[in-house]
């Protein structure tokens, strides 16, 4: 799964051969949207896919011990286009990685799988004020607390939770977010 150095033609085609689904692209064959899976997701090919200021939508499935950091995050704030992160994870996300990609200024949509950070962390949502998508599955350090940050959210048009920390008042701390069309709010153990 390595590529050569600087190499960002090469990592494409090694994705796009694994999995022709793992890359989207426009009509003019740009790449618009990736998906870098365990193994791909790290540092050094977050930081070659930092020049491809076509993408719009990444989408990042995170291993506990391959995982990139807050470093390699980073690197993507050359991505003006860059306004959907999704990320997928099999349990605590690295200190730091969350704070990173909220400083991802231009995202839209933010997608939590499963891909818990710190609870501090969740206090870096507020740095995307032009988010209107927030959709946070099995999260199970996603409570009522982290929910009233959302509501600093003034663009947000859409809310997914599939969250159990949440008390039966939660829906409540909503009821000033006028902007909000669509919401959904149900136990993690639904699926």
């Amino acid at each position: 799964m390595s590529v050569a150095p600087g190499s960002l033609g090469a990592l494409l085609q090694e994705i796009e051969a694994a999995n022709r689904d793992d890359i989207g692209r426009d009509p003019s064959g740009n790449v618009v949207s990736l998906t870098l899976r365990q193994g791909w997701a790290n540092d050094y090919n977050l930081t070659l896919i930092s020049g491809l200021n076509s993408l719009q939508r990444l989408v990042l499935v995170l291993s506990r011990r391959a995982e990139p950091t807050e470093h390699g995050l980073a690197s993507l704030g050359t991505l003006t286009n860059l306004v959907s992160l999704h990320l997928s994870c099999s349990g605590p996300l690295q200190a730091g990685f969350f704070r990173a990609a909220c400083t991802l200024k231009r995202l839209r949509c933010l997608d939590l799988y499963a891909a818990c950070p710190p609870a501090a962390e969740y206090k870096s949502l507020t740095n995307l004020q032009l988010l209107a998508e927030l959709r946070v599955s099995y999260c199970p350090n996603f409570g009522d607390e982290q929910l009233s940050l959302v509501t600093n959210l003034t663009n947000l048009r859409s809310l997914e939770l599939k969250a159990d920390a949440l008390s039966s008042e939660a829906t409540n701390l909503l009821a000033g977010m006028r902007t909000l069309t669509n919401i959904l709010i149900k136990p993690s153990a639904q699926r």
